[in-house]
């Protein structure tokens, strides 16, 4: 059987940097977003063609033509946005209408994970230039997606995700086109709502995707903080993970780097490493974790630590006095219902923690 096959076409390259503002160039943007998703889709089993690997010139006509070569079954060339708006959207070309539930599904699940304006699917007529090549030109269906505004107001999220957030935004892409192909994931016991997290963790590492709806320990919940926040480092707003290792009474062998992480930056005592860990608990480390990157980051800026007095004087059953701050910061910023502080969390209650952290940066 034959496998989906996608071209990819990133933007612009080469003597053509595209719209170039706020210290960024959208050529370097799309060419980074593109090469994630090549590698996401990869392994979901999708074989991915692109029109450049590298910071290439290419004309409209070669990238049309190597498409068209390619024998592939959809075609995406990602760009951002330039004009001083915000939010996202993605065209089609007018003389190929039948492409739109294609778009919409990538469209609507990207801007859902980004927390971006949706501006919808739109026809390439409306683009500036009135019509796109790349859409027109291709013998199979075609879209253009704006990942976002590279000039948009700072009080707009736009500039914060294409200079911070591009592992979050091909993952985010990912999401629709495998959904549209409807292709099984096979990740079974994951609920609902821990679907998109449970898939971004796998992805990228955090997980190994085992055990969804077990109890998590402290040490498994701190490594799977620490390789979150390499994931962070590596993308420039993460916290050094650099350390020096400490004996730690009763941790695994896997455990003593992240452990000993924790306990430098004071996110954790280290102690009762293999004890299950409760929701309060973890929600203190995460709270911990983000003064630090407070301090370390200007990227963690929106995530706002500020408790107010009355907020302060709101009671919890359950909930520990050393807990309570960060328990309100939670509730806060959406992390957490609030409920259950005391009851021992699970993986995936842990990994949608994080995920729903990092869409808050």
């Amino acid at each position: 059987m034959k496998r989906t096959r996608i071209f990819i076409d990133p933007g612009h390259g080469g003597r053509d940097p595209g719209a170039v503002a706020n210290g960024m160039r959208e050529s370097d943007i799309v060419l980074q977003v593109s090469l994630i998703l090549r590698n996401i889709l990869q392994n979901d089993g999708i074989e991915v063609i692109m029109s450049r690997t590298s910071d290439i010139t290419l004309t409209l006509l070669q990238r049309t033509q190597m498409a068209n070569n390619s024998d592939a079954d959809f075609f995406i060339s990602i760009h951002t946005n330039a004009g001083g708006g915000t939010g996202a959207e993605t065209f089609i070309s007018a003389t190929k209408q039948q492409d739109r539930p294609f778009a919409t599904t990538i469209n609507d699940n990207y801007v859902r994970i980004m927390g971006l304006r949706n501006r919808g699917v739109r026809l390439d007529t409306q683009a500036f230039v009135g019509s796109l090549h790349v859409l027109r030109q291709t013998r199979m269906p075609a879209i253009l997606v704006e990942l976002a505004f590279i000039d948009s107001p700072l009080n707009n999220p736009d500039v914060n995700i294409l200079r911070n957030r591009r592992n979050d935004m091909a993952q985010a892409l990912s999401v629709g086109i495998v959904e549209f192909l409807g292709i099984d994931l096979n990740i079974p016991n994951v609920a609902s709502w821990a679907v998109d997290a449970w898939y971004w963790a796998i992805n990228y590492n955090i997980t190994d995707g085992a055990r969804p709806i077990e109890s998590v320990t402290r040490q498994e919940a701190i490594t799977i903080l620490y390789r979150y926040n390499l994931l962070a480092y590596q993308s420039g707003f993460g916290i050094n993970p650099n350390t020096s290792q400490i004996d730690i009474p009763n941790a695994d062998n896997w455990a003593i780097v992240p452990l000993s992480w924790a306990m430098s930056l004071n996110i954790s005592d280290g102690t009762r490493p293999k004890d299950n860990i409760t929701r309060q608990e973890f929600i203190t480390i995460l709270y911990r974790y983000t003064m630090r990157l407070m301090i370390d980051s200007q990227a963690a800026a929106t995530l706002d630590t500020n408790i107010e007095e009355n907020e302060q004087n709101n009671t919890f059953n359950d909930v520990a006095n050393w807990a309570l701050d960060a328990w309100l910061w939670a509730i806060k910023i959406s992390l957490s219902d609030g409920t259950r502080p005391t009851d021992s969390i699970t993986r995936q209650e842990v990994v949608t923690l994080i995920y729903r952290h990092t869409n808050r940066l």
